[in-house]
């Protein structure tokens, strides 16, 4: 089984301004989607970017301070 692991990389670098327009984003990731589709069934590939994209999820959690008021 091949990692998307680069994939997703490969797009969260590409994220470096921030704010991003709705438009500039969603092409972005359409065409990570689709060049990583391929790569495995497409079970897989589902079961594979939900799980990195949860795991990035959790990771941004650890970092940003969590404001209870």
């Amino acid at each position: 089984m091949v990692s998307l692991q680069p994939s997703l990389d490969s797009l969260l670098s590409s994220l470096t301004k921030s704010p991003i327009s709705k438009l500039e984003l969603e092409t972005l990731v359409g065409k990570t989607l689709k060049s990583s589709a391929s790569q495995s069934s497409p079970e897989n590939w589902k079961s594979q970017w939900e799980y990195l994209l949860k795991d990035e999820i959790f990771k941004l959690a650890v970092r940003v301070p969590f404001d209870s008021s």
